[in-house]
């Protein structure tokens, strides 16, 4: 597999001012086994997928890929140009970020996949995948592990697959006091693990009932669950009047297993 390489200001699927459909039927960016490749400041839409992130279990690892600065289902000028299938699918592949810079939006399924298929013989399960891009009107999930809808917390967080399939956190409330909003709830998972929590904040819940957005940074803070691998969290900013608007929230584990996918959205 190709190591370091780097995609950047291209249109992929598009004309060359990002506003027409010209995609391919296929992916539109296929990163087969390669690992530590920058995606940035493209447009990757109109395609049957927007990208793939495969490690079908060759000698060279599919890890560390970045995306940044990207949109994936739509075009200059925020157009509808959906890639068909998934915005991007990740594939027996860990350790890949996808940034807050990074729009997927109006994508056929879900807008982000991450999932483990046993008969390409890559690593599984799939661990260690940030997502924190902008996801929007896509015709699945936001996130979704194992592309077949929301994954279920379990106690202890002890199943396992892909992202170790992180338990998502629960909002219990959210409020604008005229000076900052606050937003509190409650995280169940292994006991003894340290997480961060974001927030993503949409003017309309997805149909699902659980979240899609636009990441809106509060302060990052450490919160430890304790020996029943229960914790509670509090976030506040005063750079952010989120009063009526729908915000869903999500976890990373500090010790690397990933993202977990979107809460349940509440309205602040």
């Amino acid at each position: 597999g190709a190591i370091g390489n780097a995609v950047t200001f291209s249109k992929i699927g598009t004309d060359i001012t990002a506003t027409a459909d010209l995609g391919n039927v296929n992916n539109g960016l296929w990163l087969n086994n390669a690992s530590s490749t920058s995606v940035s400041d493209d447009v990757i839409s109109g395609n049957g997928r927007g990208i793939l992130i495969r490690d079908d279990g060759a000698a060279a690892a599919a890890t560390s890929n970045s995306i940044a600065f990207t949109m994936v289902g739509t075009g200059y000028g925020w157009g509808y140009i959906p890639n068909d299938l998934e915005g991007i699918l990740i594939e027996n592949s860990s350790y890949n970020s996808i940034y807050a810079s990074t729009s997927v939006l109006n994508n056929g399924l879900a807008g982000v996949v991450i999932t483990d298929v046993p008969w390409y013989g890559g690593p599984s399960p799939s661990t260690g995948n940030w997502v924190i891009a902008e996801t929007g009107s896509n015709g699945g999930l936001g996130i979704d592990f194992n592309d077949d809808s929301v994954t279920p917390n379990d106690a202890l967080d002890a199943d396992t697959g892909p992202n170790g399939l992180q338990n998502y956190p629960v909002t219990s409330s959210g409020i604008w006091d005229g000076a900052q909003t606050t937003i509190s709830g409650t995280l169940h998972s292994s006991p003894g693990t340290t997480f961060s929590v974001y927030v993503f904040r949409t003017a309309a819940c997805d149909p699902s009932g659980y979240g899609e957005g636009i990441y809106t940074s509060f302060p990052l803070t450490g919160f430890t669950t304790d020996g029943s691998g229960n914790l509670g969290w509090t976030l506040s900013s005063t750079s952010w009047n989120l009063s009526g608007v729908y915000v869903s929230v999500m976890a990373t584990a500090w010790s690397g297993t990933g993202t977990s996918e979107y809460s349940q959205c509440a309205l602040v």
